[in-house]
């Protein structure tokens, strides 16, 4: 029972799509109750239903405007437990529900009228503080927050976690929990070769996905504009799912930024898989720089495992529990913290290495990949979850 949009290449939609497949390689049957729009491409005459990449999904219509908003916020979780009744109506025995949200009103009406008769699973991939809330004492939206994080997710007993720190916060309150960090199908780009039409001197690094409060935009544009300028004319930095706009905004007085490094940014509109796919295969590193704090430990950037799986080599710093999954020189190139001087001693490193070099790591990204991120890879660790 997701609270947000499925199929979508969003975080959330990514999330909800391996963590079902993790599910069917155990043998369950997946029914995902997500927001959105049915595509009727997807409906299958012969079960009567959605499916996406075999997965069975039945989506509540949001609409748009003020409409989207109620619908979203405040009746979502009725038009959830009513879907969940709907599908389980014949069940002999009781079904396990993972439910996926950050919205208090949501979780509320699950909890009420589904944890009776079934077993029911909080999945938890973010820990916000105070700092992500603007005005943060009289904001009803933290304070509504703060009730789900500390009341509505440990209600059950059982909580799903994407990183070890929240683990250990929901353990210290006596919930049993299973860690699943991001995952993805790296299977998908085993037959996929890595572009060769690269110029041999020039580097292309990409971020993907929507910034937010977690990364240091600021200290990432800096450092490249610090280059000197026959190193930052070797560079060509990409963003997709971001519009220009955005992190003109997110820089706040800094967006200068923008202009003075407009020859080396390239900002890609909405973009068909394919085409991103295609992208994702001529890029060098996936480029982004987060500050230990605990809004970052607490969080596992999806894009890695997908960016990786493509051979893209993360040029980042060692936060968190992906920090711990890459090994600097081997799969990736970490910078020791996150002040400007050191992200710009990152990116020299890079443009000291060889194309060669450049492939090795690109060789050993896409198989940290299959061993640390695959979904298959941690399946297992969902196996018989109703017996816990």
């Amino acid at each position: 029972m997701a609270e947000r949009e499925f199929p979508n290449g969003n975080a959330g939609g990514v999330r909800v799509h391996y963590m079902a497949r993790a599910f069917q390689e155990n043998g369950y049957e997946v029914m995902v109750l997500s927001l959105g729009c049915n595509k009727p491409d997807h409906y299958d005459e012969k079960f009567q239903g959605y499916f996406y990449d075999g997965i069975r999904y039945d989506n509540y219509f949001l609409g748009r405007g003020i409409l989207r908003k109620i619908r979203r916020f405040i009746t979502s979780g009725i038009n959830a437990v009513y879907k969940l009744r709907k599908y389980t109506k014949n069940s002999k025995e009781k079904n396990i529900v993972v439910v996926y949200t950050s919205n208090a009103i949501y979780a509320s009406f699950v909890l009420f009228f589904a944890r009776k008769n079934n077993i029911i699973w909080m999945d938890v991939v973010e820990w916000f503080q105070k700092e992500q809330f603007k005005k943060y004492k009289v904001n009803v939206k933290y304070w509504l927050y703060q009730f789900c994080f500390n009341k509505l997710y440990p209600a059950t007993g059982r909580v799903i976690t994407i990183s070890s720190l929240l683990e250990k916060k929901f353990k210290s309150l006596g919930c049993k929990t299973i860690l699943l960090p991001s995952m993805y199908d790296t299977q998908i780009n085993s037959e996929l070769l890595r572009d060769d039409r690269k110029q041999e001197m020039g580097l292309s690094l990409i971020y993907s996905g929507g910034p937010g409060q977690k990364e240091k935009l600021f200290v990432m544009l800096s450092a490249l504009r610090d280059l000197p300028a026959d190193k930052r004319d070797r560079i060509e930095f990409h963003f997709t799912g971001v519009k220009k706009a955005v992190i003109k905004k997110l820089l706040l007085e800094n967006w200068v930024l923008l202009d003075e490094l407009a020859e080396h940014l390239i900002f890609h509109n909405w973009m068909k898989y394919d085409e991103l796919i295609f992208l994702y295969q001529k890029m060098d590193f996936l480029f982004f720089i987060r500050e230990a704090t605990i809004f970052n430990v607490a969080n596992f950037p999806t894009k890695l495992a997908e960016l990786m799986s493509y051979g893209v080599v993360p040029l980042t710093t060692n936060v968190g529990d992906y920090g711990a999954l890459l090994t600097n020189g081997v799969d990736s190139i970490i910078a020791q913290n996150s002040s400007i001087a050191e992200c710009k001693a990152a990116l020299n490193r890079v443009l000291e290495l060889d194309r060669k070099e450049i492939d090795r790591l690109s060789e050993n990204a896409k198989e940290s990949a299959r061993r640390k991120f695959d979904y298959r890879v941690y399946a297992g660790r969902l196996k018989n979850i109703e017996e816990l």
